[in-house]
């Protein structure tokens, strides 16, 4: 930390560039400093300005390994103020080194997900055979440069389960790849049909009121895109719809192209996430791990 690299003339000073008022220990970066502090207390555990390491965080955690009966108390306990802990060194480094403006409820947030994403996820000690692992490299999709200038648009929509509520999302990157912006919105649809010829109509909404051109809408449901792109009659319910894409379409003359789930898996996390209210508000400026993971998948 700061204070041993003071003791070796390695830094000018060894206080916190966050509070400016005390130093730069381990204790401190973690427990103590005021913004971290808020996030303690904000959090499941509650803890107080007291509630973390005084001297030492290895004593304190030995001290609070005498509070549990049952080893899965204390497994959640811990793996609480591991994921936390982890998301405080981030972005305490993200103000140090890039100068990311600071948010704690921002930093719970993404704290909280990923730690719902590792405990949902499939047993991580499974061994998995590495024939199986190079079939699925083999057959996974990858993003592909477009010319510059150009956008790719993906979308997709999520519905709640025995409901008519639904979340669409929308992932816009440039032609390097690189994801530049994206929105969610919640509707109410008849049916998943509705549902994807209402998230390529905000798609072309969103690139015709930001006079983009060039712009490749790409989706998962074959159907939807079929209809976008022809004279084909469709539901009386998304009539209206189509029609509306159509005409933008035409108007910036943007163009839409089918997609595999595998190649559109991105924007369907998203919209899954929005819809069961686990998306965090900086997803775009800084995706989940489980999105980061997608994002290259096309």
């Amino acid at each position: 930390m700061k204070e041993n690299l003071c003791k070796r003339c390695c830094a000018v000073s060894n206080m916190c560039p966050i509070c400016q008022k005390s130093s730069k220990t381990t204790e401190h970066l973690l427990f103590k400093c005021a913004w971290v502090r808020v996030i303690w207390f904000g959090c499941d555990l509650k803890l107080d300005g007291q509630g973390g390491p005084v001297f030492s965080i290895p004593h304190w955690m030995c001290d609070m390994l005498n509070y549990f009966r049952m080893s899965t108390e204390m497994s959640s306990f811990f793996s609480l103020i591991i994921w936390i802990g982890w998301f405080i060194w981030k972005d305490r480094n993200n103000f140090a080194f890039n100068h990311i403006n600071i948010e704690p409820s921002s930093t719970l947030h993404r704290a909280r997900v990923a730690k719902l994403e590792y405990g949902s996820a499939p047993d991580a000690l499974q061994v998995v055979q590495p024939q199986i692992v190079l079939k699925n490299l083999q057959g996974r999709s990858v993003w592909q440069a477009h010319p510059p200038g150009s956008f790719k648009v993906n979308c997709n929509v999520a519905i709640k389960k025995d409901s008519s509520v639904a979340s669409i999302a929308v992932l816009l990157r440039n032609f390097g790849g690189r994801l530049i912006d994206g929105l969610t919105s919640s509707c109410r649809v008849s049916s998943s049909l509705q549902g994807e010829a209402l998230a390529c109509r905000y798609v072309c909404l969103l690139a015709s009121t930001s006079n983009l051109s060039q712009v490749e809408i790409k989706g998962d449901n074959k159907s939807v895109i079929q209809l976008c792109v022809s004279e084909d009659v469709p539901p009386w319910e998304c009539g209206s719809i189509f029609t509306d894409i159509q005409c933008l379409a035409s108007h910036g003359g943007f163009s839409f192209c089918w997609a595999p789930r595998t190649a559109n898996s991105a924007a369907h996390w998203v919209a899954q996430a929005s819809l069961r209210g686990h998306l965090p508000l900086d997803w775009v400026s800084h995706p989940p791990p489980a999105l980061a993971n997608l994002l290259w998948e096309f």
